[in-house]
């Protein structure tokens, strides 16, 4: 009798010991999902990081041109008044 219970108690350390390896290889391979995931998760970072930047720049230059833009626009609009001035003066110099 302690021959059999020895030898099951054998057989369930031997199926115990293959299923300890199984777990272990399936966490070993969990790990290096993870660190891939972890690597391609640094690349996206980054990726983002760089496009933060351009668009920042984009818009600093959009703004920018924005700002020269309304300058001009009222230099412009300066000079209309100051011709529009003269051709209304000359008009009442005609009309007298």
């Amino acid at each position: 009798m302690e021959e059999k219970i020895y030898q099951l108690i054998e057989k369930f350390y031997l199926e115990f010991a293959g299923f300890k390896q199984e777990v272990n290889e399936r966490f070993d391979e969990i790990d290096k999902r993870i660190d891939e995931i972890d690597k391609r998760l640094g690349k996206v970072e980054i990726n983002q990081e760089e496009m933060n930047d351009k668009l920042e720049e984009a818009f600093e230059a959009i703004t920018a041109l924005a700002e020269s833009n309304e300058r001009q626009h009222q230099e412009i609009m300066k000079e209309l008044r100051g011709e529009i001035s003269v051709v209304e003066l000359a008009v009442k110099r005609m009309v007298k």
